[in-house]
């Protein structure tokens, strides 16, 4: 019985805490989704450079880049943040539950012996370590597809044409490669 006394909180505790590290994922997304605009816009400045300057683009790529700069940094504030709200909930849930639960079991038996204590505190503090490592996964796991997609893209481009790159001759002075 007081164990169940225990668990009563764990069903809110665990809601929040879903609630919260949704809004944490969806906040990861929009932060990769915003961090791969910002490097296509880069990638798309460095690869027509010239044409950039010859037109004075220069404030417009800039801005597009500031732009999904500033879009990457408000999703990374709130990933962090309901991520420390998570965590703040899921620390709270576990010693809350150790105590009602030790509550009800003195209420009940007029004491709480010292190796009682030990057990429930230390299956709570297991518990606590596994949410711990759970939410720390949560951004590795939301990664994983954008990361998966970055290396394939990087996989789908061409080899190198043999004829733009050469070794130079073996002389003294000679540059270490030459562009034909």
């Amino acid at each position: 019985l007081a164990g169940l006394f225990g668990l009563l909180y764990l069903v809110p505790g665990l809601s929040i805490a879903w609630l919260l590290l949704h809004w944490g994922g969806r906040a990861r997304r929009d932060y990769q989704a915003h961090q791969d605009a910002r490097l296509e816009q880069v990638s798309e400045l460095v690869a027509s450079m010239r044409a950039v300057r010859a037109m004075a683009w220069e404030d417009v790529f800039l801005r597009r880049i500031r732009e999904a700069r500033e879009g990457e940094l408000e999703a990374n504030q709130a990933y962090t943040v309901s991520l420390g709200f998570a965590m703040a909930n899921m620390h709270t849930m576990v010693w809350f539950m150790a105590l009602a639960s030790l509550f009800l079991y003195v209420e009940k038996h007029s004491g709480v012996e010292p190796r009682h204590l030990w057990v429930v505190f230390q299956i709570m503090a297991s518990l606590q370590s596994c949410l711990q490592l759970v939410a720390s996964s949560l951004r590795k796991a939301i990664n994983l597809p954008s990361s998966a997609a970055r290396v394939e893209a990087f996989l789908r481009q061409p080899e190198r044409p043999a004829a733009v790159l050469r070794t130079p001759a073996l002389r003294m002075g000679a540059p270490a490669v030459q562009i034909c």
